[in-house]
């Protein structure tokens, strides 16, 4: 077990910095994507997936039992992924700006241990109330302009849990895939939520994009989440993927 943020970050550099060294770590998306910005350029890395979600390793088809997982870092190989890049920062598997940011920073540790992922539908509902988008411009590699009030980049199918929103999005195609809510509602909202579960039409109030770059300004400072860990506000945002940069342990 780790002390803390700091103990942590410390022993990733340290450990993956030793030749022939693999570090694993134990913990949910948000540990893995801890992992991800602090360990050494060039290193693989494992996951023992714990959390409340483990998009991460639902996408890459990790076995549920522990004992399994243990094997596997073993006996597996290596596979390159894509990472996506926001302000710098990684991501493995969606990076977030808006509303489900602000969601995220509502939902206390204490509410997932108790509700796990419905943890997420209780901020939703809370947050709803009284939230108010910014206006988001988005320009793509290619030049055209968007324009919304939230946006998500996906780099895997899974948003979380059982929700696609971008289910054509794929770890190692060396693009990331946009989703734009034009106009923030709950109604929106909702019609784009239900599409997620495979329950309706991609909404028309919404669009998609893919590609390797965007730039994003927002009209007010903005919070986002990068695999559910919030970091902001900011008001731009460069987003783009670095192809196959990352080795990690799979079947």
């Amino acid at each position: 077990y780790t002390q803390g943020i700091a103990d942590f970050i410390s022993k990733i550099k340290a450990f993956s910095a030793e030749p022939g060294t693999l570090v694993a770590v134990a913990g949910g998306d948000g540990t893995f994507n801890l992992a991800l910005n602090e360990i050494v350029e060039g290193a693989n890395i494992g996951l023992i997936p714990i959390g409340t979600a483990n998009v991460v390793a639902k996408e890459l088809g990790f076995p549920k039992k522990i004992r399994d997982m243990f094997k596997l870092l073993l006996t597996g190989a290596v596979q390159k992924i894509d990472l996506g890049l926001c302000c710098e920062k990684k991501f493995a598997f969606v990076a977030g700006i808006g509303f489900d940011a602000v969601v995220a920073n509502s939902v206390s540790k204490k509410l997932k241990t108790y509700l796990g992922q419905a943890a997420y539908a209780v901020a939703l509902f809370k947050t709803i109330l009284s939230y108010k988008p910014s206006k988001l411009t988005i320009e793509c590699e290619d030049g055209k302009i968007l324009e919304g009030e939230f946006a998500i980049f996906a780099n895997m199918r899974r948003y979380g849990g059982e929700l696609y929103f971008a289910p054509e999005a794929r770890y190692d195609d060396g693009v990331l895939n946009l989703v734009l809510l034009k106009k923030f509602s709950f109604l929106n909202l909702l019609k784009l939520i239900k599409y997620a579960y495979g329950m309706g039409e991609f909404p028309q109030m919404a669009v998609k994009a893919e590609g390797k770059k965007f730039k994003v300004v927002a009209s007010e400072p903005t919070y986002y989440e990068l695999d559910g860990e919030v970091f902001g506000p900011e008001k731009s945002f460069d987003i783009e993927v670095k192809a196959l940069s990352q080795g990690i342990i799979t079947t």
